[in-house]
């Protein structure tokens, strides 16, 4: 994250966010360890199933670096 972080920041890009199955709850928890937060939610189809995916932002790069 920290690498990715230092490239979009010198590409002069302010914040980031990703998106992650709400179910996966460790990879959720790491992106909550690295301060990130939840800005929004949509249902997606994988496979035939609806899942639930969980956007998490940080609008300051620099809590990345």
């Amino acid at each position: 994250m920290r690498w990715l972080a230092v490239r979009m920041a010198a590409a002069g890009l302010g914040g980031v966010a990703l998106w992650v199955l709400e179910s996966n709850k460790g990879a959720r928890g790491f992106y909550e360890a690295l301060g990130g937060a939840p800005v929004a939610e949509r249902l997606e189809d994988r496979g035939g199933a609806e899942v639930r995916a969980v956007a998490y932002g940080w609008r300051d790069l620099s809590t990345l670096i």
